[in-house]
C-alpha cells in the first residue's frame, strides 16, 4: 500500500483544489522492540489499533477546525477500524480486495484463518459496514463488497487503480545491465512471475505448471526455458519439491527485488505469468504489459476485467492447459508480438488521468460539490 500512497500523494495540485495531508501511525511502542521479535509484531498491533486512533481524531478535528469541507481518504480497506475516529459522512475508503475478509468468515476453505486473524478480519468488517462512501478498484471487487455489505444508503463507485509510471520498456542493454549482478543465462527464455506465498497466488501450482511447461519442452538444452520468481522466497516445502523435481537449475528465486530490477526483468523476459486464483486488481500483470512482456495469467477475480483479451487467461486449475498455452507463448514469436502489442494498449486504460478524475469526481459527491 505504500506505492498506492505515493500514487495518491502525487495525483491532485492545487488546480484541483485539494490540498493533502497525510496522517499515519507513529511507531511507538514498536521503536523500542528488537527488531524481527514476536514483542514488534505485537507492539506494532498496538500503535496502531490502540494508539493511532487518538492521534487521528486529534489531527482530523485539528484539520476540520481549520477546513470545515474536510475528506479523510482510507486508502486501503484493512485501515477501516479506523472509521470510528472521524465522520463517517466524511470518509472515503479505497477497498483493494475482498479476499481476507471472505477467509475469515468461511467463503475460502483452503485457506483457513486463524483466531487472531479472524477478530481482525471482523474489526475490518465492523468499519467497512459503517462505511457511507466507497471506492474499488475494480468492478468484481465491488460486486463482491456490496454482496458482503449490502445498503442502498451507501455510495460505491469503482475507481481503477493506475499503475507506476516508472513501468516502460527498458533498452535491453540497459534492462541488461539493472541484473547483471544475478549471471542469468540469456541463451535461456526467462518468463518472470513476481508475488507472495499467500494461496490464491498459487505459488505451488505455478512450480508444478512450469514443470509441465520444460517437459513439454524438446529443443537445446542451452535454451531450456527458466523461471525467474521475485518477491516471497520458497516455503521449505517447496523447496523441497523442487530438489524432488530436480529443477534446481531452471529455477531462480530473486527474492525481494527492486522497482528499477522489476522492470528490468519484465523488459528482458519473453512472458510474465500470473496464475491467481483470485485478485481484487491485478497491478504485477499491467505492470509487464506496460513494459512490453506478454502476460500468461489466471482467469480468477478481477483479471479478467483488467486484462480483458490483452493476455492470455487460463484456468489455473486446469494445470495441463495452463501449460499448454504457457508453452505455446514461449515458442511463438508472432503470438507473443500480438500480445505485447495488446498489453501496451490495454495499459492506456489504467492512466493517471482516469483514476483522478474518479476520486476527484467522488471528493465533490461526498462534500457536495457541483461539478465544474
Amino acid at each position: 500500500m505504500q506505492r498506492y500512497a505515493r500514487l495518491m500523494s502525487g495525483l491532485f495540485d492545487e488546480n484541483d483544489g485539494v490540498a493533502v495531508h497525510t496522517i499515519s501511525a507513529k511507531p511507538i511502542l514498536s521503536r523500542r522492540a528488537e527488531t524481527g521479535s514476536a514483542w514488534e509484531k505485537w507492539a506494532g498491533y498496538v500503535d496502531k489499533f490502540a494508539l493511532f486512533p487518538r492521534q487521528l481524531r486529534q489531527e482530523y478535528r485539528k484539520l476540520k477546525a481549520e477546513e470545515p469541507n474536510t475528506l479523510v481518504h482510507i486508502l486501503d480497506h484493512s485501515n477501516a477500524p479506523f472509521i470510528h475516529a472521524v465522520d463517517p459522512g466524511h470518509c472515503l475508503i479505497t477497498c483493494h480486495d475482498l479476499f481476507a475478509v471472505e477467509s475469515a468468515v468461511g467463503m475460502h476453505s483452503r485457506n483457513p484463518v486463524r483466531w487472531s486473524g479472524r477478530r481482525l478480519q471482523g474489526m475490518i468488517a465492523r468499519g467497512l459496514r459503517r462505511s457511507r462512501h466507497v471506492a474499488t478498484v475494480s468492478g468484481f471487487t465491488r460486486r463482491r463488497f456490496e454482496s458482503l455489505f449490502p445498503s442502498s444508503k451507501r455510495q460505491v463507485e469503482v475507481v481503477h487503480s493506475a499503475f507506476d509510471r516508472m513501468f516502460r520498456p527498458l533498452p535491453e542493454s540497459k534492462a541488461r545491465w539493472a541484473v547483471a549482478s544475478w549471471q542469468l543465462p540469456y541463451s535461456r527464455p526467462w518468463t518472470f512471475a513476481i508475488g507472495n506465498n499467500s494461496w490464491y497466488k498459487n505459488r505451488s501450482g505455478l512450480l508444478r505448471i512450469f514443470n509441465q511447461v520444460l517437459k513439454l519442452y524438446d529443443g537445446p538444452v542451452e535454451q531450456r526455458p527458466m523461471l525467474l520468481i521475485a518477491g516471497s522466497l520458497a516455503t521449505a516445502e517447496q523447496m523441497r519439491w523442487i530438489r524432488q523435481s530436480k529443477l534446481e537449475g531452471d529455477i531462480r528465486h530473486l527474492g525481494m527485488v527492486s522497482d528499477e530490477e522489476v522492470q528490468a526483468f519484465y523488459s528482458l523476459s519473453k512472458v510474465m505469468v500470473h496464475p491467481s486464483f483470485y485478485e481484487g486488481f491485478g497491478w504485477p500483470p499491467l505492470e509487464a504489459q506496460a513494459c512490453g512482456c506478454p502476460v500468461i495469467a489466471g482467469n480468477g477475480g478481477a483479471l479478467t476485467e483488467v486484462l480483458a483479451d490483452s493476455a492470455l487467461l487460463v484456468d489455473p486449475g486446469r494445470e495441463r492447459l495452463f501449460a499448454q498455452s504457457w508453452s505455446r507463448l514461449l515458442q511463438d514469436a508472432e503470438w507473443r508480438l500480438a500480445f505485447k502489442e495488446k498489453g501496451l494498449r490495454n495499459v492506456r486504460r489504467f492512466s493517471f488521468n482516469q483514476m483522478h478524475n474518479g476520486y476527484l469526481k467522488m471528493y465533490r459527491s461526498i462534500l457536495g460539490y457541483s461539478e465544474r
